[in-house]
């Protein structure tokens, strides 16, 4: 359904490829600290207490399947709540703020279960939906948005997950 758009974009987005993965990989860095600042000013507990309310207690083969999930959703959640919930509304100036805001407050509202329901958990998510809405109205590219989103997720679920056997061994010989 939206093939053309991707399609379009990734010719665009390629040109000069590596220099636009770089500044990806900065936008998701710039992300993070984004997230704990939004965290910090909610109020919100940080990494220790949001991993174990995250895993569940799940083993580490299914965590870890799991964490790649985050990885694939992406480019779903880059058409439907960039593209469609908010870019094609970029001419009219209102309707535009209206979209960025509407579509950043939905995309955390379907994050609401992976906090255990609470909504608060899912403002800093809000808050980074917006800059994924600047980042493509800006760059009119979907492959900014879409290449950062992804490499943010990969490092929020990811990396940590691959990390949770170095945390074992290191706590296990402390």
């Amino acid at each position: 359904m939206f093939r053309h758009l991707l399609a379009e974009s990734w010719r665009h987005f390629k040109k000069r490829l590596w220099l636009k993965l770089l500044i990806c990989v900065g936008l998701a860095a710039g992300m993070t600290f984004v997230l704990s600042g939004v965290r910090a000013l909610a109020g919100i507990a940080q990494s220790a207490e949001v991993m174990e309310a995250v895993t569940g207690g799940l083993p580490f083969g299914l965590f870890l399947l799991v964490a790649f999930t985050p990885v694939l959703a992406p480019v779903t959640e880059e058409i439907v709540f960039r593209h469609v919930l908010f870019y094609k509304f970029k001419e009219r100036k209102a309707l535009c703020a209206l979209t960025c805001v509407g579509s950043a407050f939905l995309f955390g509202a379907i994050h609401y279960n992976n906090f255990g329901g609470n909504l608060l958990l899912t403002v800093p998510y809000m808050v980074i939906a917006c800059i994924y809405n600047l980042l493509y109205l800006f760059t009119k590219n979907i492959w900014t948005s879409t290449m950062t989103h992804l490499i943010f997720n990969f490092a929020q679920s990811v990396i940590p997950a691959l990390m949770i056997p170095l945390i074992v061994l290191f706590n296990a010989g402390a």
